[in-house]
């Protein structure tokens, strides 16, 4: 009855085979569960009616005593990490319980496929808990059959893992498998931790080597094998398919005979190795008192558990099962050594006490030594501590050697096991260099100096652990031989928030302002515990705190800067946050100078994806850079990118450095020295050069930031600067750099120097693309006299200088001072530059644009074909100048009434525009609103309107409502409206937008100008004459004023009036007439002109940013 209740739960831990006297016990373990039924534990090893394990084995291994585990395993992988581990446990409870009587039998576990990993785990944990201490110790072998470890070239084990369920279960749930493809069962910690061991342990390999129907081979050789050397891994190779890969129907059969002799020798092995060790312990001698008293534990801990110790445990999970003092009895008799390393003030030293206290608990037999590494007098003078604390032998004597003497003892089975914390082991001076009479002249211990550096007189055995913590993970590989080394990166959020409340108690604050307090400290806990001290020292709220770090740098690096009391820091290493830093920078600094000035360098840049180009602008050796910036990864005052192309800095790092350099008097030289980096590096607008601009303009802006002399360095990078947002349309933020290069360059250079006159050429042009064309007008004509005048006519800056004040005129409607301007540059640069150079294609397109709007068509339209047709092949189909003509020639196309081919030229453009410059450009915009326009042209009304609000509703939170791109789109917003008979929406916006277009424009602007046309026919339709016909009368004076009585603009106003003062609207006969009279204003899509150059100064030779042309 007990046997079906057993197999009905499916969870057991059941007898197979159970001889009188057994010396072995042997475990089997299945995998998945194809048909969830209550026998799948027992099929698993069957086949042809025999259950190997009971049928067959025992008649070679009659002593065994043979068991087998049933859980319900397909509950336990569907639910991952979670399941597996309780299944373990499950595991490892069940067989503690069978093996009571018997605890150090010799054990060996026998699994197939994903049970594999139940296993591994349960082993993994029995090295943690001291409850299940006794499982992992008598563990000889493991038989793996079929089960995964590793991915394959190009496949990952959770893909594996799916495999094998799509194998072996029918119709599994997606759910299943994707908590199998996601990797947790083979998580870093499980794989990790379980090769920690597998020195321990003995292992047959066994793998499939059929296919498995479509599905093909499911586990293959890499995957199931672990490529240990000599005989700590039988690898086997089965003629079977993944589920049969353990299935042995007859005892004769060729595999089964060769699985069977493997794992008998496996279990012969363990039983002689069992009975040696019994032999070896009944030899030897009882202790005297005296040794016994010198094997009971010692714990020589200078600090309390921390009560307020939170978070951590993947970090110390990784400590325990890498490091746990059972490791010391491993049978390799290799030392087991690990280090933590990070950033100073991340919590590597707390992490040690708390692993410290765990041992104490877990492990009373073993004895725990704290060693303070931060100077070579403290570190000598604690190792000596340990050899008087634990009566070594001739410790006292005036003249010993007391670390030869202690490394002796602890080296010697008299130490009995023992754990060894060097903390702060920061300088590599004390460890592996001679000194000449600092290193360990403890004055305390009256010593001599020392030859040779402490790292020699560190103990090595095998039943001794050594834990290292450091800020110099370079010292940490050292010191460990590079075997386990474990960064300590900050708290996440919430393990910092719940540090801060622990450390004040009664504080209310809700979490928004832990979390904004803790994201300012870097989540290090040292920080979090010098600003709980401050707040509670001066009675503060954390808000009130908050506004003090938040007010200035000045006071951020102030509070740091506080002292405080901290259980658990050595009291000869300081607690304020900055003073431990800079500590570092000056070790750093003194042992390698190339470094610290990389770090002082890094300070002056913006902390984030800081480009190694930056850092090699002055030609050091490359073995040289990648050392130093080797030094600060170490430090973990920097980390680099997957490439290693660029760096990040910690926020309070950065902030740190920058003062630590005032102290030292030599922020000024480190600020200059950052400014040329970044002006060396930084290139010209191109186009092809966007991507590069982009990535130094965050440092661009720090070190301007920072600048405090006027140079010409600092002019040209201003202008650089600002010449890039110019090109990325950020027109305000130009504004603001062109100006101070200006005002700086006119001190500096005078105001007729070139770089003087680039920088107003620059800024009139941004006061165009503002709207502010009052303010470019004059400056644009200004600049452009001088330009004459110093360079003369034919000189590359002054035929800027023209055509970017011919665009100025043309935006102002004054196109007959616009076209001349245009076509004298044209000649000029086709004499100086040649037909195809790109600045000779901006003015023939500009060229283009005036004629279109002077309604010179016939000269607009194939100037603009042919613009496009080169820029398509000198620059190519995607360029911006190359969408620009495509844009201007759509409109051209449009004033021809080739309404088709604006149609779609427009579309190809906006789909281009909108994947190169981004859906809110303004030459975006631009192209959908000429878009909407077409739309409207052809008809598609509904198409026009909603293209229309859209364009309008971006426009206006891009550029501002009063800019005149966005009055454009009202007004041609409100001609549709008009179209669709929305006659009160109409009138509305166009109300509104005459209203600001005059304000803005100018009454006299030709966009005013259309404006007013519009909304009289909206009044016409509205039935009110009146209005109608005085608003008309006023906008055919002032349009006969602007663009003369011929212009078809002038023409079609006219013809309206005629209509309203002799027709009601009713008898305009057809839509079509309507429209072609009534056509708004197109848009051009310009979104830009262009800036001359500027030169870096003190004698630049090489590239020069290009100029706006």
């Amino acid at each position: 009855m007990a046997e079906t209740e057993a197999r009905v739960s499916k969870n057991f831990l059941r007898v197979l085979v159970d001889p009188e006297d057994p010396n072995i016990d042997i475990v089997a373990v299945h995998g998945l569960n194809p048909t969830n039924t209550e026998f799948h534990a027992e099929l698993t090893w069957t086949a042809g009616g025999k259950l190997w394990l009971r049928d067959f084995l025992p008649k070679q291994l009659p002593k065994a005593r043979v068991l087998l585990f049933g859980y319900n395993s397909n509950v336990a992988f569907e639910t991952s990490t979670a399941g597996v581990r309780e299944q373990a446990e499950n595991l490892l409870n069940r067989l503690r319980a069978k093996r009571r009587g018997a605890p150090d039998r010799p054990l060996l576990f026998v699994c197939h496929s994903l049970g594999g990993i139940v296993v591994k785990r349960a082993l993994v944990h029995a090295k943690l808990d001291k409850t299940y201490i006794s499982i992992g110790r008598a563990t000889y072998g493991i038989a793996f059959f079929g089960t995964p470890h590793r991915g394959g070239e190009f496949v990952k084990l959770g893909d594996i893992a799916a495999t094998i369920a799509r194998a072996l279960l029918r119709n599994p749930r997606n759910t299943f498998l994707e908590a199998l493809r996601a990797d947790s069962l083979f998580a870093d910690d499980l794989v990790q931790d379980f090769r920690q061991q597998l020195e321990d342990y003995h292992l047959l390999s066994i793998y499939e080597t059929r296919p498995m129907g479509k599905l093909g081979l499911i586990v293959d050789q890499k995957s199931t094998t672990l490529g240990l050397a000599g005989k700590r891994e039988t690898q086997i190779a089965i003629d079977a398919d993944h589920a049969n890969v353990c299935k042995f129907p007859r005892i004769d059969g060729d595999d089964y005979e060769q699985v069977a002799d493997n794992v008998v020798d496996l279990a012969e092995r363990a039983i002689n190795n069992f009975a040696k060790q019994q032999r070896m312990e009944a030899l030897s001698a009882p202790a005297d008192p005296l040794v016994s008293e010198q094997n009971s534990r010692i714990f020589m801990v200078p600090y309390t558990s921390n009560p307020d110790f939170v978070g951590r445990e993947a970090t110390l999970s990784k400590l325990k099962h890498r490091l746990g003092p059972s490791h010391g009895s491993n049978q390799m008799h290799v030392q087991t050594r690990a280090v933590l390393y990070g950033l100073g003030g991340v919590g590597k030293t707390q992490i040690a006490i708390e692993y410290a206290w765990w041992v104490r608990d877990q492990f009373p037999e073993a004895s725990v030594f704290w060693v303070h590494a931060s100077t070579a007098d403290r570190c000598h003078q604690t190792l000596s501590q340990i050899g008087l604390e634990c009566k070594v032998a001739g410790i006292e004597s005036p003249n010993a050697d007391k670390l030869k003497l202690v490394k002796a003892w602890l080296e010697s089975n008299d130490s009995g096991t023992w754990l060894m914390i060097i903390d702060n082991a920061d300088d590599s001076e004390v460890f592996f260099k001679s000194h000449k009479g600092d290193l360990g002249n403890s004055g305390a211990m009256n010593q001599p100096p020392l030859k040779t550096g402490l790292g020699s007189y560190i103990p090595e055995c095998s039943h001794g652990s050594i834990l290292v913590t450091t800020r110099n993970k370079q010292v940490g590989i050292k010191l460990t031989r590079n075997r386990d080394v474990i960064e300590v990166a900050a708290m996440s959020q919430a393990e910092s928030i719940e540090l801060i409340r622990k450390r004040i108690e009664g504080d209310s604050s809700d979490d928004s302002d832990l979390a904004v307090l803790t994201e300012q400290l870097g989540n290090l806990p040292l920080t979090l515990v010098q600003a709980a001290a401050f707040i509670q020292e001066n009675t503060l709220s954390i808000k009130t705190y908050l506004d003090i770090l938040q007010s200035s740098d000045e006071a951020r690096v102030n509070l740091l800067s506080q002292a405080f009391e901290e259980m658990g820091r050595d009291s000869a290493v300081p607690n304020a946050v900055t003073t431990t830093w800079m500590i570092s920078f000056n070790q750093i600094k003194e042992q390698q100078p190339y470094a610290a000035g990389l770090l002082s360098l890094m300070s002056f840049f913006n902390r984030q994806d800081i480009p190694k180009s930056l850092l090699s602008h002055d030609e050091k050796d490359l073995v040289e850079l990648e050392k130093a910036l080797g030094v600060l990864k170490a430090y973990s005052f920097i980390t680099a990118s997957v490439q290693d192309k660029s760096f990040n800095m910690h926020r309070l790092i950065h902030l740190v450095t920058r003062k630590w350099l005032e102290i030292e008097g030599e922020a000024g030289q480190w600020a200059e020295r950052g400014l040329a980096a970044v002006a060396e590096s930084f290139p010209s607008a191109d186009y092809e050069n966007w991507t590069e601009c982009a990535a130094l303009l965050p440092h661009s802006y720090a070190v301007l930031h920072s600048a405090k002399d006027e140079t010409a360095v600092l002019v040209y990078l201003l202008y650089n600067t600002a010449s890039y947002l110019w090109y990325r349309v950020q027109w305000k933020g130009a504004e603001k750099l062109y100006t101070q290069a200006f005002k700086i360059g006119t001190r500096v250079q005078g105001s007729e120097h070139p770089n003087t006159l680039a920088t107003m050429n620059g800024l009139a042009s941004t006061y165009r693309e503002l709207g502010q064309l009052d303010k470019a007008e004059p400056l644009g004509e200004g600049v452009l006299e001088i330009m004459k005048r110093v360079l003369g006519l034919d000189h590359p800056d002054t035929l800027t200088s023209m055509n970017s004040l011919a665009i100025t005129y043309y935006q102002l409607g004054q196109l007959d001072k616009a076209e001349p301007l245009g076509q004298e540059v044209l000649k000029i640069r086709k004499r100086l530059l040649g037909l195809e150079h790109p600045y000779t294609l901006t003015t023939m397109n500009n060229l283009a644009s005036t004629y279109r709007q002077l309604g010179q068509l016939d000269k607009a339209e194939p100037l603009g074909e042919e613009v496009l047709k080169i820029r398509k092949r000198v620059l190519g189909p995607e360029h911006p100048d190359t969408l620009k003509s495509m844009g201007d020639l759509a409109l051209t196309y449009v004033e021809l009434g080739q309404l088709d081919k604006a149609e779609q030229l427009g579309e190809e453009v906006l789909k281009i525009m909108k994947r190169v410059l981004g859906p809110e450009h303004p030459g975006t915009l631009s192209s959908m609103n000429n878009l909407a326009s077409t739309y409207g042209d052809l008809g598609q009304l509904d198409m026009a309107e909603q293209l229309g609000e859209e364009v309008l509703k971006i426009r206006k939170r891009v550029l501002g409502p009063d800019h005149p791109d966005t009055l454009i789109i009202m007004n041609n917003l409100a001609s549709t409206y008009l179209e669709l008979e929305q006659l009160d929406k109409a009138e509305q916006l166009g109300e509104e937008v005459l209203k600001m277009m005059k304000r803005v424009l100018g009454p006299e602007h030709r966009s005013t100008l259309t404006s007013m046309h519009h909304l009289a026919i909206t009044w016409k339709k509205q039935s009110r004459d009146r209005d109608a016909i005085g608003l008309l009368l006023e906008c055919v004076r002032l349009s006969t004023k602007v663009l003369g009585s011929a212009h078809p603009d002038t023409v079609s106003k006219k013809e309206w009036l005629e209509y309203c003062q002799n027709a009601s609207f009713g008898q305009i006969r057809g839509r079509a007439r309507i429209r072609r009279v009534f056509k708004p204003y197109r848009e051009r899509s310009d979104p830009v002109g262009r800036v001359t150059r500027c030169t870096r100064g003190r004698g630049r030779s090489g590239r020069s940013p290009r100029k706006h042309a």
